[in-house]
């Protein structure tokens, strides 16, 4: 009995090990350390939604921020500065099935978007220069830290949820899926999710849709 106790003592030991570090065969994580002046640590599964994955990385507090899937695969979040907040890698897989689920206002765009994303993974980018500070073809077109992007300003933010309509009382699903955005604080003033854009695509002068608040 001893004998016993022992062993199951180790074995549990050395299982808490294994699942403590992000190495560990239990998980399949990739996990990315944040610099002191970097983006937050992310862990991301290959095998989630896109939506989730979104749903788990850092934003801007002020609303002022937007989360962009790159053509490189990439999804980033940005501040109202258009600095990167945070990332993640997408892989093909992950890319196509987001494909098959777009907004009714990004259905008129899939086959363009499928033409950019296709055999293109996240996992192939190695270059943290290109994930931290990306190229101007890589940002969503006009959007934060773009080429002749301008950050607007409290009012602005304020005219762009007037223009859209009043708030609802309660807001189902649906509309969220469908609303234009060019901030979070918009999505968010709908409880809806956050605002994600995607390729360069702009949907009547508007970067993103807002997702629905079902992963937030």
């Amino acid at each position: 009995m001893q004998f016993i106790e022992v062993f199951a003592v180790a074995a549990a030991m050395l299982m808490a090990t294994v699942n403590a570090s992000p190495l560990g065969f239990p998980s399949i994580s990739v996990a990315v350390q944040a610099t002191e002046s970097g983006p937050a640590s992310i862990s991301t599964n290959s095998d989630k939604p896109v939506m989730a994955v979104i749903a788990g990385l850092k934003k801007d507090p002020t609303g002022q921020g937007i989360t962009h899937i790159g053509d490189d695969g990439i999804i980033r979040t940005y501040d109202g500065q258009g600095n990167v907040l945070d990332y993640a890698p997408l892989s093909t897989a992950q890319l196509n099935a987001h494909l098959c689920n777009l907004p009714t206002l990004l259905q008129p765009h899939e086959a363009h978007l499928r033409d950019t994303y296709r055999n293109v993974s996240g996992h192939d980018v190695t270059d943290m220069s290109q994930i931290l500070t990306p190229p101007d073809h890589l940002r969503p077109l006009g959007g934060p830290g773009s080429v002749g992007w301008v950050p607007k300003t409290a009012d602005e933010h304020e005219h762009d949820k007037r223009i859209q309509g009043p708030i609802p009382v309660i807001s189902p699903l649906t509309p969220c899926f469908n609303r234009r955005c060019n901030g979070d604080s918009f999505c968010h003033s709908w409880r809806c999710g956050d605002c994600v854009a995607i390729d360069r695509i702009i949907v009547e002068e508007t970067w993103g849709i807002c997702a629905s608040p079902t992963y937030t």
